[in-house]
């Protein structure tokens, strides 16, 4: 099992790193071929289905998953209540459609394209029974393969129809394709399971009470990720959802390169530790130091080149995402630290901890996006992100002192000195400087202020790189090492 464990954690790597960039390239085609309203209708569209879908799940999986002796009526019970959880989805949806079309008179295709991602939540729910399966089975080679060609196939065609003139119906096939191709190949060609009759009530309350606590959490985590594109979309119209959306998504590229490697080495860890306050803690330093340095430096140099990266990868007509984007400092500073922190609750037990922050965090967003949305529009809205993040790592920084003892000071001194001398450096160049091409000064805006970052901590806190930074770099070779050996044995 240790060895399925380890081969898992090297797919998974391995596959998120492929996928990152996949998505990546597919973003960047996607916004040279459209624009920014075809983008705010999909992502507004995406609100709605993102927020019923939930419903047709109820946690029912994770009750499979975790069910230590099912039968072979277990799964066929799974099967039947997934597809009839799905299609009353479906049907909830058709009947809010009417009321949906009069509140989105104006955007007519955001009820269209909401009624289309619930037909794709009922192909997901025909393979999810089998796709739990092979997750028990621990068959992560295929089910990183399946995640692999998924995500090839959605950067293929959803690129492709939008240069053949489809446009934001490429955006929905870029969400239908993946689970077509997961549907194919589960039912096609690993087909790990035989569908059969049968329904077990008892079986299915059952499910639905062990997984309904889920359903919350999920609510909350759509809430937090999701509510400002609702509010965007429908009171400053679609494309200023369509601009807020996709600074939204490049504000999560740090996060997705950075922090969901260094988290998922670490994570094992704070679970294993716990009991023991000094290497918890020693653990839980080290991984966020070297979070906080290396996720402050793609940061500011994100920052600074905006404009021109902007230009070079999706063209003049995306130029307003780089104010917004901009604005979001606090966001895309603080959310490889937020997630750290997060699993950090989570590997002690405490995910109700969690619960708490998410509730003050959605409650205060709310508020903050209807205000902040009036009075700036789609800066108000960046605002309030910025905000939401702000309140979560300090409330989560303070339910951590139960846990681990850290120094603050130590872990946020010289950087947040470090991106002030080189923001400083930065706009200076921006605003004082002239260049013959974008490229150039893309290269030489972006080195300065790396250069200042990286100088000023090294000439800080040498001992805290060696010590700190190299030692989760080395912690990170030592695992994806044990699961090559694994591979092998």
């Amino acid at each position: 099992m240790l060895a399925h464990s380890a081969r898992g954690s090297l797919y998974h790597l391995v596959v998120s790193a492929a996928t990152t960039l996949l998505g990546f390239l597919r973003a960047v085609l996607l916004m040279r071929l459209l624009g920014p309203e075809q983008f705010g209708v999909v992502t507004l569209a995406l609100f709605f289905s993102t927020f019923i879908v939930p419903f047709s799940v109820l946690g029912v999986d994770s009750a499979l998953l975790q069910n230590p002796n099912p039968t072979p009526q277990t799964f066929s019970t799974h099967f039947t209540l997934r597809l009839l959880l799905a299609v009353g989805v479906l049907g909830l949806g058709l009947l809010a459609s009417p009321v949906l079309r009069q509140l989105y008179a104006e955007q007519p295709l955001v009820v269209d394209v909401f009624l289309v991602l619930l037909i794709v939540n009922l192909l997901e729910a025909s393979y999810a029974t089998p796709g739990v399966i092979l997750r028990r089975e621990m068959r992560f080679g295929a089910l990183a393969l399946l995640n692999l060609f998924s995500s090839l196939a959605m950067t293929i065609t959803a690129p492709l129809l939008a240069y053949l003139g489809f446009g934001l119906w490429s955006l929905v096939a870029e969400q239908a394709v993946g689970p077509l191709i997961r549907w194919i190949g589960i039912w096609l060609v690993l087909y790990p399971w035989r569908p059969q009759a049968g329904f077990d009530r008892t079986e299915a309350k059952a499910s639905i009470k062990f997984g309904s606590h889920v359903l919350s959490s999920n609510l909350l985590g759509i809430m937090l990720d999701r509510f400002d594109d609702f509010w965007t979309g429908t009171v400053l119209g679609a494309t200023a959802l369509g601009y807020y959306s996709r600074a939204w998504e490049l504000a999560q590229y740090p996060d997705r390169v950075l922090a969901t490697p260094i988290i998922n080495v670490f994570f094992s860890t704070y679970a294993a530790v716990q009991a023991d306050k000094k290497q918890l803690s020693q653990a839980f330093f080290r991984s966020s130091s070297f979070l906080v340095r290396v996720g402050f430096l793609l940061a500011v140099v994100l920052l600074i080149i905006a404009p021109e990266l902007t230009l070079i990868l999706f063209g003049e007509a995306w130029l307003p995402i780089v104010p917004i984007f901009r604005l979001m400092l606090v966001y895309v500073l603080l959310d490889p630290l937020y997630n750290n922190l997060s699993y950090l609750i989570i590997g002690v037990g405490q995910p109700r901890l969690l619960t708490r922050v998410r509730l003050l965090q959605v409650a205060l967003f709310v508020l903050a996006v209807i205000i902040f949305a009036r009075l700036w529009g789609t800066n108000g809205v960046a605002m309030a992100a910025n905000l939401m993040m702000l309140i979560g790592v300090v409330a989560l920084l303070a339910y951590s002192h139960n846990f681990v003892k850290v120094s603050l000071r130590r872990m946020f001194q010289w950087p947040f000195l470090a991106v002030a001398l080189s923001l400083g450096v930065g706009f200076a160049l921006v605003h004082f400087s002239q260049w013959s091409g974008l490229w150039t000064g893309m290269i030489l805006k972006a080195l300065a202020a790396a250069g200042v970052y990286v100088l000023t901590l090294f000439l800080a806190e040498r001992q805290v790189i060696d010590e700190y930074g190299f030692q989760v770099i080395a912690r990170y070779i030592a695992q994806f090492r044990h699961s090559t050996q694994s591979e092998k044995t």
